[in-house]
């Protein structure tokens, strides 16, 4: 896995790519952290075949915070960003797989992305509008972690623990300095975007409408819950 830096609207951001040189695979990581958990594709034989390549968005990992974070920190800043960042590296026609708030990210962004193959997203459920929680994830205490400006150590631990299987073993501490890493105003200005503000595309419309093929991938649920959604939309 790869880094590189690359200016994207103005900020310092971060990506990562792998060794293969086959057709190009975009993936968007959750909220908190970083382009830096797909490693385990990137070292894989799937890296060693295509052009794997996952950016650190605006505000989390090794990229900059937003200049304007009002605008940046929501879906359509977010789906702006991911735009720029697929015309400055010639990705037009790549896979796009988003994981929680990356396939929202990547929801938003269809409507720019016009010559992409195609789609997949996990952990994210598409929203309608109003949005609609309660009928699309269980409720887990833990997931406020990713609402709070500075969370605590033991937060992140129980978030991050909340994204992988019961019993997984091997969850890497990396993943606590990732959520530490990000922009406080990164989770705070987020949730009242879409919650209260509605400040993004019907997701469930754009799953209706779209012309590419889209995979949504849904694990059944676990103890924990909150990172599985509950219901799946109609395709």
């Amino acid at each position: 896995m790869t880094s590189h830096t690359v200016r994207i609207l103005g900020n310092h951001v971060a990506y990562y790519t792998s060794a293969g040189q086959g057709p190009a695979v975009v993936f968007v990581h959750g909220n908190s952290f970083s382009g830096q958990v797909f490693a385990p594709q990137f070292q894989s034989s799937l890296g060693a075949t295509y052009r794997l390549v996952a950016p650190d968005l605006v505000g989390h990992g090794a990229s900059a915070w937003a200049k304007n974070p009002r605008s940046a920190y929501t879906l359509p800043g977010y789906a702006d960003f991911l735009a720029a960042f697929v015309q400055a590296l010639s990705l037009d026609d790549a896979v796009f797989v988003g994981w929680s708030l990356g396939g929202h990210i990547v929801l938003e962004a269809t409507a720019q992305l016009h010559q992409a193959r195609g789609f997949m997203i996990y952990g994210t459920p598409p929203l309608g509008k109003p949005p609609d929680l309660t009928a699309c994830f269980y409720p887990n205490p833990a997931i406020n972690a990713i609402y709070e400006a500075s969370p605590s150590t033991a937060t992140c631990e129980a978030f991050v623990e909340g994204c992988f299987r019961p019993g997984y073993a091997a969850i890497p501490d990396a993943y606590v300095t990732y959520m530490k890493q990000t922009d406080p105003k990164a989770r705070t200005l987020f949730p009242p975007s879409v919650l209260q503000d509605s400040n993004y595309t019907d997701e469930r419309a754009i799953v209706a409408k779209l012309d590419r093929p889209l995979a949504i991938l849904h694990a059944l649920k676990s103890r924990r819950g909150y990172c599985h959604p509950q219901k799946s939309p109609t395709r």
